[in-house]
């Protein structure tokens, strides 16, 4: 085989192997969030109506799973694809957020993530709750976690991968033009 084969097979073989190696499981079909769990009110805690203040204050407190509330835990809004806002929750978990409108936001704290509708008084549905509740939840779902490290392991494997992909060829190219001719 000439260079340009031997360099040929070599970007196939790559080509293979990326697909192989999903970086971060982006293909394997597994929603990022976690599925909605019920509250102890029994409404869904994802895509959650909650009315607001007259003044546009969203109301909310934060508990662990068995109900204990949590106290200083940082909460943040986004919206619009920005951030908002971020207040500490305080003694039994109450959190007050201010300057809000009608609309879709996000709220994130260190372990519990919720889309939820906000609506202004006397425009909201039925079902909407006046305070909302987070429940936090050290559950990990697959592409959501703490990262120590800022390199993947599916990053790494990839990068192993690349590395070999290149330097195989040329060690074989190197070594056929090495051998004296006629062999």
């Amino acid at each position: 085989m000439n260079h340009r084969s031997w360099l040929n097979t070599a970007l196939v073989l790559l080509s293979c192997a990326g697909n192989v190696v999903s970086p971060s499981g982006a293909i394997s079909g597994e929603p990022a969030l976690p599925p909605p769990r019920k509250s102890s009110s029994d409404k869904l805690t994802c895509g959650a109506d909650v009315v607001l203040t007259e003044e546009g204050v969203l109301r909310g407190i934060l508990v662990r799973p068995d109900g204990q509330p949590l106290a200083g835990v940082p909460v943040c809004v986004r919206g619009a694809g920005r951030f908002l806002a971020e207040v500490k929750t305080r003694q039994y978990g109450r959190f007050r957020i201010t300057g809000l409108q009608g609309g879709v936001y996000q709220v994130h704290t260190g372990t519990a993530s919720q889309t939820l509708r906000l609506w202004a008084p006397g425009t909201a549905p039925p079902s909407a709750t006046a305070l909302l509740h987070l429940v936090s939840d050290n559950t990990v779902v697959r592409g959501q976690g703490d990262r120590r490290i800022g390199l993947s392991s599916d990053a790494i494997l990839l990068g192993a991968v690349v590395a070999a992909g290149v330097t195989v060829p040329i060690l074989i190219s190197n070594r056929r033009s090495d051998s004296p001719p006629g062999s």
